[in-house]
């Protein structure tokens, strides 16, 4: 077959090229969406399944902030998002849960990045198997989804620590979320080898990532004036050129903001959106409204209720650390399950390894189609928090702790959009039903749910003691005085960020141990339980042994030291 000449068909590519423009200018005039108009009407006319092909965009523009609304190059351009996180969903399930987002109507992934799981010792760095955040966001361009990517430093998502490294803590004099020399440090170098993986995945750089957020909800913590601004440069150095975003509580909204990135606000309840739209225009004028975070459901904690939704509605009070509202205990609060907005404790670094909210009420599946019908409806873009939970895996979940200490449980499942599991609900049958009503285009038909297995009850026939084992463990660190698990002179000197840590001492005599123990120890004499010590019971008594023993203090999670 002789091969085509451009030279040889000057007319055939000069028509080609022709319909090339033109079918361009008939799509930017079918996309175009006039200033002012952010009625459901008007969202119906944005049609962001038929998306310019690539090829036949420039990319010079990427995602800008225009008036009121958001413009992709030329063309209006309203975000649908949803949040999955890679980190609490296996790699192989990856693709069946973003097919999901796409099938309900959703055109945007956000998805935070965990720093305490991308660098668990200082300097060493994985994105490997479940971390790989590169094959995740290519893996959402490939199934037809934008990315709004959340890098922190710190990200909250009831993780431990809020998503900051434990080895962080090993500073007596650390100052976290400032502009403290030891802090930004760390940051910087993080930042050096996540943006080196980010950069290339950018809109502007052929990729799916159409904007950055700046940090995580700062208002609420506002510890130091200069450390929104070192973080927005230090995403800005590292070659960040799209649009940069901000992410707040209603209460913290107005301690949040930064110049040069747009301010989006969390929430849960459509009576919020008033104060949204109000607040917004009085601080940044006419600009593209976003609620970054619409919460679907809540986290649970460890003995607690499931958070199942109900239908009554309460306002969001103050974030704890600033208002002294008492937690309302379910058997007296009328709204059902008690959740609680976003902060960080750091009354000191011993109690700093919480994320902490104060509460709030939820609602049903019809409450949230409400909310979000309301949220497109007053013009606002939306992103659902979370589309799919997913599961907090080993040792990685945190803890809230305001009256009481509170650890959140394994699951992640928040009574989001999609179970832990992956399967469909009652708010994704309504949101594909909303969403498919607004998209100008048939919605992809839903993946079909991955089968599963029941497994038979299995009662293991031999297992090994804590005390048998241990004479196959590292020979013990010997110390004057107990270390704290992150000072633990192990892991090249990065200390132990999570599991159980066993602290060994020999007694002559009966007596009473005291300890401040973070988060709850078990103690043993001579291999015999005598009770616990956690937040609230300090003191214990040891009985009189009649030969020299031992007391231990394995702990779930331990941050602090006997």
């Amino acid at each position: 077959m002789p091969k085509w000449n451009v030279r040889q068909r000057p007319g055939r590519m000069l028509g080609l090229l022709l319909l090339v423009i033109l079918s361009f200018l008939v799509l930017r005039r079918y996309l175009h969406l006039q200033p002012g108009g952010c009625d459901r009407e008007v969202a119906r006319r944005v049609n962001w399944h038929r998306m310019t092909p690539l090829w036949m965009r420039q990319r010079r523009l990427g995602l800008q902030a225009k008036g009121q609304n958001f413009m992709l190059e030329d063309s209006a351009f309203w975000i649908f998002g949803g949040s999955v996180h890679y980190f609490r969903v296996p790699r192989e399930y990856w693709r069946d849960r973003l097919l999901k987002m796409k099938a309900c109507g959703l055109n945007t992934l956000t998805t935070y990045v965990p720093w305490n799981l991308h660098e668990p010792e200082r300097g060493r760095f994985d994105f490997s198997g479940n971390l790989d955040l590169e094959a995740f966001v290519l893996l959402a361009a490939e199934v037809g989804l934008w990315v709004i990517l959340r890098p922190g430093p710190y990200i909250c998502s009831e993780m431990d620590l809020g998503g900051l490294p434990s080895w962080l803590l090993q500073d007596p004099d650390m100052r976290l979320r400032t502009t403290y020399k030891g802090f930004a440090e760390a940051v910087d170098l993080y930042f050096d080898h996540l943006m080196a993986r980010v950069v290339p995945l950018q809109y502007k750089h052929g990729g799916p990532i159409i904007a950055v957020q700046v940090e995580n909800e700062y208002g609420s913590y506002n510890k130091d004036p200069a450390y929104m601004p070192y973080v927005k440069k230090a995403l800005e150095d590292r070659g960040i050129v799209e649009l940069l975003l901000t992410s707040d509580n209603k209460d913290g909204l107005s301690k949040g903001i930064v110049d040069g990135a747009l301010a989006t606000i969390n929430l849960q309840s459509q009576n919020e959106l008033q104060f949204l739209t109000t607040f917004l225009l009085s601080v940044q004028g006419v600009q593209p409204r976003m609620v970054m975070e619409c919460w679907t459901g809540w986290f649970d904690s460890w003995g607690g209720p499931h958070s199942i939704l109900d239908s009554s509605v309460a306002q969001l009070p103050t974030l704890c650390g600033v208002d002294s509202t008492p937690v309302l205990e379910n058997a007296e609060n009328p709204l059902g399950p008690v959740a609680y907005p976003r902060s960080l404790i750091d009354e000191d670094l011993g109690a700093s390894r919480v994320c902490a909210h104060g509460p709030r009420a939820a609602g049903d599946p019809a409450q949230i189609l409400e909310t979000v019908s309301a949220i497109v409806d007053s013009g606002s873009s939306i992103n659902l928090y979370m589309f799919h939970g997913g599961t907090n895996f080993g040792f990685i979940s945190g803890a809230v702790h305001l009256q009481d200490y509170k650890s959140d449980v394994t699951s992640y499942d928040y009574d989001a959009v999609l179970t832990e599991a992956g399967d469909y609900t009652a708010k994704y049958t309504g949101l594909r039903e909303f969403f498919g009503s607004i998209s100008g285009a048939p919605l992809p038909a839903p993946p079909d749910l991955l089968p599963k297995t029941a497994y038979e009850p299995v009662m293991p026939a031999l297992y090994l003691s804590l005390w048998d084992a241990l004479p196959y463990l590292e020979e013990p660190v010997t110390s004057e005085k107990p270390l704290n698990m992150e000072n633990l002179p192990i892991n090249g000197g990065n200390g132990q960020s999570f599991g159980y840590t066993l602290y060994e001492t020999t007694i002559t005599s009966s007596g009473i141990l005291s300890a401040c123990v973070r988060d709850r120890g078990q103690v043993f004499v001579n291999t015999v339980s005598i009770g616990f010590l956690d937040y609230k019971r300090k003191k214990i008594v040891v009985p009189l042994v009649q030969s020299f023993g031992r007391t231990g203090a394995p702990q779930r999670n331990p941050k602090g030291q006997l």
